[in-house]
């Protein structure tokens, strides 16, 4: 849409939809059907599956019509990959480098408590 940014030597396949005040790095891959909604950040190199989909309300309701200001950011960290079918649900953070499997449903960031488990030593 008008107004949305879409880097340098970015893919964007058939039927996926950047609306206004999406933001897409560079090199990103957005395959088939994938839906960036407003107050979304990709950032450079970042993979985005077939049929992969994010939100920016947590409570939507088309009785209540909200202001864009009222929407939630997310932000998807320099080459990652969302795979296939995976949902990200308004206000989070995917990481660096971070894979988030086919079919997921991202509801929340990763805690810091789990965080220090998976660190190399």
């Amino acid at each position: 849409m008008k107004d949305a940014v879409v880097g340098e030597a970015c893919n964007i396949c058939g039927g996926a939809f950047i609306e206004t005040g999406a933001i897409l790095g560079n090199g990103v891959t957005v395959k088939n059907n994938v839906l960036v909604w407003d107050k979304v950040i990709v950032e450079d190199r970042v993979f985005l599956g077939p049929n992969a989909v994010f939100t920016n309300d947590m409570v939507p309701r088309a009785a209540f019509k909200k202001s864009p200001d009222d929407f939630l950011s997310t932000t998807v960290r320099q080459g990652a990959s969302i795979g296939a079918n995976a949902t990200i649900v308004c206000g989070v953070e995917i990481g660096a480098s971070a894979f988030v499997g086919a079919g997921s449903v991202v509801i929340r960031n990763r805690s810091e408590e789990h965080t220090s488990e998976l660190q190399s030593p």
